[in-house]
């Protein structure tokens, strides 16, 4: 099983891991105000794997 890699995301919510061995992938996000997200993403070597990972604002 590979290492945890955190990063913080562009301002445009934009993120890239690179160097990652193929695999598959569950990627946890959070953001203040939002519902936190998990989304699995399969790596297949030699290719890029993009996805899109939604939130939902929180409603108090």
């Amino acid at each position: 099983m590979p290492d945890s890699k955190s990063l913080q995301t562009a301002s445009d919510g934009s993120f890239l891991f690179e160097g990652l061995e193929a695999g598959q992938y569950t990627l946890s996000v959070r953001k203040n105000g939002y519902q936190s997200n998990r989304k699995t993403v399969d790596v297949i070597s030699g290719e890029i794997a993009e996805t899109a990972v939604t939130l939902t604002p929180i409603h108090n």
